[in-house]
């Protein structure tokens, strides 16, 4: 069983922490994500079904 001291906790909070491990914080990538959805326009295109042949 994993146990979190907490010092853990502490360096789960930083984000130095995890771009110290080579990690993009959590509440960075929660406003990646929302960003994306945002841009993504309401219904599906054609284009998100069918891959163009070149």
């Amino acid at each position: 069983m994993h146990r979190t001291t907490p010092a853990h906790a502490l360096a789960r909070q930083d984000p130095l922490q995890w771009r110290r491990h080579g990690l993009t914080p959590p509440h960075e990538l929660d406003a990646i994500i929302a960003a994306r959805l945002r841009a993504l326009p309401a219904e599906p295109r054609n284009a998100d079904f069918f891959a163009e042949r070149n």
